[in-house]
């Protein structure tokens, strides 16, 4: 009734518009699939969180979900806060734990560890390898 929540056609996920959400609950309760939950909010918003939570295995989980987390464990590896389980085939991020570093959202094979509200990551440019020159 707020108009707070859509799919994104490309993911078919739900996505919030942050601006409407009231957190009231009524998406999580109405979720067929069962997929939505409420987390609590990083610090001016900021969150990292898995997109997809099928608990499937890789194949039939990928066939579901277009970003579907495989369990795969590189998340969890990367992860210096031991903030990342994975239950279930499905990585959980530890909202205590995270410091919202984003080591995890790289390594993610399936793209589905996302990112929210967070400013652009900066290029880093290739390094220049130095030749050696020999005069003649």
């Amino acid at each position: 009734t707020f108009d707070a929540i859509h799919i994104n056609p490309i993911t078919r996920l739900p996505e919030v518009v942050e601006d409407k959400c009231t957190a009231c609950g009524a998406c999580v309760k109405a979720c067929p699939k069962d997929i939505i939950e409420l987390r609590k909010q990083g610090p001016k918003s900021r969150r990292i969180y898995v997109s997809c939570v099928n608990k499937d295995k890789g194949a039939v989980a990928r066939k579901a979900c277009n970003v579907a987390c495989i369990g795969c464990s590189k998340c969890q590896q990367a992860c210096p806060f031991e903030a990342i389980t994975i239950e279930n085939n499905l990585a959980f991020i530890i909202d205590d734990k995270c410091r919202l570093c984003r080591k995890c959202v790289p390594v993610c094979p399936t793209n589905s560890i996302l990112e929210l509200n967070f400013p652009p990551r900066k290029e880093t440019p290739p390094a220049v390898k130095e030749e050696a020159t020999v005069n003649a």
